[in-house]
């Protein structure tokens, strides 16, 4: 018996998990724990239902609710009043073209993209990343 068997056993009446727990003051704490909130929670009693339950549970059923039709009815106009509303009016579409620009790169960025720039013996990554990032007429200025 080791320490595994004995917690997945915990609750059966076995010798052997007895010898194991005389043996083992991790199991045996276990068991005593155990033990402790099972003397605890015999004592608790149930919880009681409070007197006026039953007649708010009639009261709830007898309350008159709408039928069917009449809900069916109002999803379907408030449904058709948002087609009507939204129907006509057209999807803003993006402008084509329009270039993609790089506002700011950060010291971070020539860390995070090294991987992507070829390892030459004679160019330093960080310049050549730039060079990659602002493109070539920008490298002139």
């Amino acid at each position: 018996m080791n320490c595994s068997e004995f917690r997945e056993r915990v609750f059966d009446r076995d010798p052997v998990l007895d010898a194991h727990a005389a043996s083992c003051a991790a199991c045996a704490g276990l068991r005593s724990s155990i033990e402790s909130e099972a003397r605890v929670l015999s004592h608790a009693g149930a919880p009681r239902a409070p007197e006026n339950l039953w007649r708010r549970i009639e009261s709830a059923i007898a309350r008159p609710r709408w039928p069917g039709w009449a809900a069916a009815a109002a999803a379907g106009l408030i449904a058709a009043v948002g087609i009507l509303l939204f129907a006509g009016k057209p999807v803003p579409k993006p402008a084509p073209g329009l270039p993609l620009v790089i506002v700011e790169a950060s010291p971070e960025s020539a860390s995070a993209f090294s991987g992507m720039v070829p390892s030459y013996d004679d160019v330093d990554p960080n310049t050549a990343l730039r060079s990659t990032i602002v493109g070539p007429e920008e490298r002139r200025r």
